[in-house]
Parts: structure tokens; C-alpha cells; sequence
């Protein structure tokens, strides 16, 4: 049973800070008690800005400027300032009907989240702790576009454009990644991936991440087999490991156990997949192991030869 704590957080619009019920320390997309605000919620927590700055060493911080603008008028200045295309809403609640929760001033840009359309403001940042913005907003009046209240634009520097070119994103967990690799490694770890999420796992540069087309017939073997290769296959220093393991606990064992578990290994087989059932003395393929059928398709052929009993459910 998952026990929840309640957690520090704080509502970057009105800077209202509020304890809620969480089993983690990540950002929630909660209402604000304060402004019923639904933007994202940063958690205070001591191990949560302890991960943030430790992220910093492999994702810097980038430095630019928001520009916050009233009106009408206000607007056609940011039109002729800012050259992308303005996202246009109304204000999310009654609390921001008359004010713009972004001012301008310098603003510092987390890395570590890459999101194709937004932000994220560090949590540090000299002005607009924690909000996510986008290039360019305005907010008009609810059910009249034309009476412009405020907005705000980002200026949009060289590192930013570069930075949303050159980093690659997995479609899946959104996570950044090393765009040597083709597909996403976290998510190939996983157990439990679907056909459609395992597409998803494609790396994809943030400023295209949105745009993801079916893996042609290659790639989508391509994913497949590495896919089978992560699960199945154990890396050799991995092997060396569990070997020296299972010869310390020899004697704990039974014979078929230890047997089997060694033909596994020197097979180079992930025994991470097999549970061993004691009162039926026969080895059993677990929960743990992924459903694709070209996963089970290929362990049935890897077992051919496996001398004990064994079956695969």
C-alpha cells in the first residue's frame, strides 16, 4: 500500500504556497486553493530542489527576458517586437481577470523538461519562480476576443532556438536523451510497452516532438528487436555477477534451482524473467515479462534447449 505525505507547494500566478497529499515530490498540475489557478504546482520540498540543482549539472540553466504588456495597445507593440505567432485564452479564473500573473524581467529556463510549446521558469529565477510560458500569450476578456487584457512574450535567444533544435525528446516518457540513440533507453526497460508506445519511443528533436509520424516497417523492427534485446539478453558484465551470485548460494538451493539458473546465465539470458516455484520444482516465466509476442516468440526459442521443466504463461 502506497503511503502519501502531504507536500509543500507553491502556485507560481499568486504565490500562494498550500500542502497537499502526494506520494512524490514532482510538479502536479493541481487547483491552486488560493486563485483556482491549473498551473503547474512546483514542490517546495528540500528533495525536490535538491534534484533540481543537482539536474543543473547536466542541464543548464538558460538566461533571457519576458516582456509583460496591458492592452490594446500594449499588444500591437508586442506584435511588432516578437515575430513568432501569439497563443490567444481568456483569464483562468475570476483572480486574473484584471491581472497579468507574469511580469517582465529576467527569467531562468530549466533545461532538464524539454517541452515542445512551453517553458519551465526555475524555481530560483529572479522574476516568475515556477510559471511555464509559452513564446507568446494574450489574454482577452471571456467571450470577447477583441478586448485584450495582458499578456506577455519571451524574447527567444540563439541558445533557446538551438536548444529545442539539438535536443532530442522521447514521445513516450518525454524525457530528454542522447540523440545518438534512435530509440528511447528508459523506455525500452520497461515491461509493460504497447505496440503504439513502443512507436512512441522514437527520438525526436523538441521543436519536432509533436509531429510523429507511424515507424516505417524497418524502424518498427528496428525498435522490436532492441526491444526482445533489453529484456531477454544480459549484458556480460551482468552475467559475470549473477553467476558469481548463484555459486555463493549454492548450497541455500536446490539442485534443479541452481542448475537451471546457471544453464540461464551462461546462455546469456536475463533470469530477471523467471520466477523458480519450489513446490512444482520448475521454472516459470513472471509477471515481469513483457507481452509483446515477438518477446515470447523469441524466449520459446531461446528454451528449446533448457533441459529442466518450465513453462510460459
Amino acid at each position: 500500500m502506497t503511503v502519501k505525505t502531504a507536500k509543500r507547494y507553491f502556485c507560481p500566478d499568486c504565490k500562494h504556497q498550500f500542502s497537499t497529499n502526494t506520494d512524490h515530490d514532482h510538479t502536479l498540475i493541481v487547483t491552486c486553493p488560493n486563485c483556482k489557478s491549473l498551473c503547474p504546482k512546483r514542490c517546495l520540498e528540500e528533495s525536490a530542489l535538491v534534484k533540481v540543482l543537482s539536474q543543473r549539472k547536466n542541464w543548464p540553466l538558460i538566461s533571457t527576458r519576458v516582456i509583460a504588456f496591458e492592452g490594446r495597445e500594449g499588444f500591437e507593440a508586442a506584435k511588432a517586437a516578437c515575430a513568432d505567432q501569439p497563443f490567444f485564452t481568456y483569464p483562468a479564473s475570476h483572480f486574473f481577470n484584471e491581472k497579468n500573473p507574469v511580469e517582465s524581467g529576467e527569467v531562468w529556463i530549466e533545461t532538464s523538461l524539454p517541452l515542445y510549446k512551453n517553458w519551465e521558469v526555475a524555481h530560483d529565477s529572479p522574476t516568475n519562480a515556477g510559471e511555464r510560458l509559452q513564446n507568446f500569450v494574450v489574454v482577452h476578456e471571456h467571450h470577447c476576443a477583441e478586448n485584450i487584457l495582458y499578456g506577455y512574450y519571451l524574447v527567444i535567444t540563439d541558445e533557446m532556438r538551438a536548444f529545442k533544435t539539438n535536443t532530442y525528446v522521447c514521445g513516450e516518457c518525454h524525457s530528454a536523451a542522447n540523440k545518438n540513440d534512435k530509440f528511447c533507453k528508459k523506455c525500452l526497460h520497461k515491461h509493460m510497452l504497447t505496440y503504439a508506445q513502443l512507436q512512441n519511443t522514437k527520438l525526436l528533436p523538441v521543436s519536432q516532438s509533436l509531429n510523429r509520424f507511424r515507424l516505417t516497417k524497418g524502424e518498427m523492427k528496428e525498435a522490436l528487436d532492441l526491444y526482445v534485446q533489453t529484456h531477454v539478453k544480459l549484458p556480460q558484465k551482468e552475467q559475470k555477477k549473477r553467476l558469481e551470485q548463484l555459486v555463493a548460494k549454492k548450497n541455500t538451493v536446490s539442485d534443479v534451482e541452481y542448475k537451471g539458473f546457471k544453464w540461464l546465465l551462461n546462455e546469456g539470458i536475463n533470469t530477471e524473467i523467471f520466477v523458480f516455484e519450489e513446490d512444482e520444482n520448475r521454472f516459470v516465466m513472471g509477471h515481469q515479462t513483457p507481452r509483446i509476442p515477438e518477446i515470447l516468440s523469441h524466449i520459446q526459442k531461446r528454451l528449446q534447449a533448457f533441459p529442466y521443466p518450465h513453462e510460459i504463461r
